[in-house]
């Protein structure tokens, strides 16, 4: 796993005693922990949008009547970052990474937009912006809130850092899962308990359940993600890019 790949790697004590797994040590379940985890995110956003959005399905889309919706842009993003991880898990150093490199800036996009209206044009959305009358009923309380549009952001440096070829700050995916691992946890208790309390804080305001989920599941992806799959590893094993 990330964490203890990036521990054992500080731990060596030469260049042939770095601690760090080979592809034959790390090949096993433990190595497909992030994977997965990605892989669940990416379902959950298809999930809201497909099983929710496309047919009209209020259970699937708020899974209680008391509960927010998934925002159609959260979806789509939580798909892209899903598909980001599981292309940077492949260690492409060609097309996969141009390609997770071209999903992790849109999301990055995406996020920035709906920051906007969150901040200059209240009320509004970006998903009110393009579906416009269509879905207007459903997105006047439903839209990517202000921290699910932070915690993209800060989804997007960590897919960004664990594909680096270079990482000057190692240790960063692994605050900002940490971060948005906990506080997605709180966001889920708060639901569970009364979702009147997550609405009651501006931040959080529009966070539903099912975007709450779906980074927690993206941040263990992100603290589980394998430290020999990591670009800084992939790109100095390259043959291609020695000497």
């Amino acid at each position: 796993m990330y964490l203890y790949g990036l521990e054992s790697a500080r731990a060596g004590s030469g260049p042939g005693e770095m601690g760090i797994m080979t592809d034959s040590e790390g090949a096993g379940a433990l190595d497909l922990v992030a994977l997965l985890f990605a892989l669940a995110c990416g379902a959950i956003g298809i999930h809201a949008l497909m099983g929710g959005w496309v047919t009209g399905d209020l259970f699937l889309l708020r899974n209680a009547d008391d509960h927010l919706a998934m925002a159609p842009s959260t979806a789509v993003s939580f798909c892209l970052l899903g598909a980001a991880i599981v292309l940077g898990w492949w260690r492409d150093g060609s097309w996969g990474a141009q390609l997770a490199y071209g999903l992790v800036f849109m999301v990055v996009g995406i996020a920035l937009v709906n920051l906007c209206f969150n901040l200059f044009f209240t009320p509004g959305s970006l998903d009110g912006w393009i579906f416009g009358e269509a879905l207007s009923d459903m997105l006047d309380e439903d839209h990517m809130a202000i921290a699910t549009g932070v915690g993209m952001l800060m989804a997007c440096y960590c897919v960004l850092a664990l594909m680096a070829p270079e990482n000057p700050d190692p240790d960063g995916p692994t605050y900002f899962a940490i971060a948005g691992f906990s506080t997605s946890i709180c966001i889920l208790v708060a639901h569970a308990v009364e979702p009147a309390l997550v609405n009651d804080i501006a931040f959080f305001r529009g966070m539903s359940v099912s975007a709450a989920l779906a980074f927690c599941c993206f941040f263990v992806a992100v603290l589980a993600f394998p430290h020999h799959r990591t670009g800084e590893i992939a790109f100095r094993d390259d043959p291609s890019r020695k000497g």
